[in-house]
């Protein structure tokens, strides 16, 4: 009688975190590729559900993102998470964090390294504990590392990614220019190690080539608002932009972060939009439209001409 498919991954994932502990990874503790085409070709419900665990890859919670990403974030990989404005890279360490956090509730593994560069720190700000707290994580299992230059962020994100007893690995650099090579490193080194890495990258208005299997371009979205106080501080939320995915398939999403429940919430699912301050009135004056400001910018330069 054939062994389902299900079971001898089962087994392969149990064979490959033993390997891990006693800190080896030998290619017989790999999941087959047989296994593989066989989980793939089975189609079950069951067997989609649990894939990504087979697989190595941390299911987010909403199934638009985790289909798209064929069965959640990769593991084990290095992740880039990209803010084009300097002053959204709140947001994308938030959802950074809101990463880790339900990565190690869901991993044995829950210790993090976050390495933050010198202009980094001076523009976002340092870890906070209470808000570390708020988020969902202990901040005792956090190992902060301050960094002068990106040269030294960089050494020291390699070195946290190959420490196979590491759970994230988050490194965090401002308008860095890195080059295919760099990135490459850390990629093999988080393959290697089975750590899995976050690369933030703060006020990188175009992407740029990178080893990264998965990036994301990050900005932040008005709170969702929680129970029926729509006018209080609601969750926080981000617009994400899937900009490369190894798979292929990308697109845009809403998501919020439910920090009592630590999971992600996808917005229009369970959550509402709703902006928890009101606008700002209009400038007194300001014109009403471009028709009116256009007419009045070329009365301005008649009278100059006439004068």
């Amino acid at each position: 009688m054939a062994i389902p498919a299900t079971v001898l991954a089962e087994l392969s994932r149990l064979r490959r975190d033993i390997a891990r502990i006693e800190g080896r990874l030998v290619d017989e503790d790999r999941l087959p590729e047989e296994v593989l085409g066989q989980l793939e070709a089975e189609g079950m419900a069951t067997a989609s559900k649990t894939w990504g665990r087979f697989l190595g890859r941390l299911t987010l919670g909403f199934t638009s993102l985790d289909g798209v990403l064929g069965g959640g974030l990769p593991l084990a990989a290095l992740t880039e998470i990209r803010a084009g404005q300097s002053r959204d890279g709140g947001a994308a360490s938030g959802f950074a964090l809101a990463i880790a956090t339900l990565l190690t509730e869901t991993r044995s593994h829950s210790s993090i390294v976050w390495i933050g560069e010198t202009n980094s720190r001076r523009e976002t700000g340092a870890l906070y504990a209470p808000g570390l707290a708020a988020l969902g994580l202990d901040p005792a299992g956090i190992v902060e590392v301050a960094v002068h230059t990106e040269k030294e962020a960089l050494w020291a994100f390699e070195a946290a990614l190959s420490c196979r007893g590491l759970g994230v690995a988050i490194c965090e650099l401002r308008q860095a220019s890195l080059d295919l090579s760099a990135t490459r490193r850390c990629a093999l080194r988080a393959r290697e190690s089975g750590v899995t890495g976050l690369l933030l990258r703060l006020g990188n208005e175009w992407a740029e080539p990178s080893a990264a299997d998965i990036r994301f371009g990050v900005a932040p979205a008005p709170a969702g608002a929680i129970g029926g106080f729509a006018k209080g501080v609601g969750r926080m939320a981000w617009r994400l932009t899937l900009e490369k995915n190894r798979l292929g398939p990308t697109g845009a999403f809403t998501v919020e972060w439910n920090a009592h429940e630590r999971r992600f919430v996808e917005r229009g699912k369970g959550a509402a939009a709703a902006d928890p301050q009101p606008l700002s009135a209009a400038s007194v004056d300001r014109p009403s439209d471009s028709a009116q400001a256009a007419r009045r910018v070329a009365a301005e330069q008649q009278l100059r001409h006439a004068s």
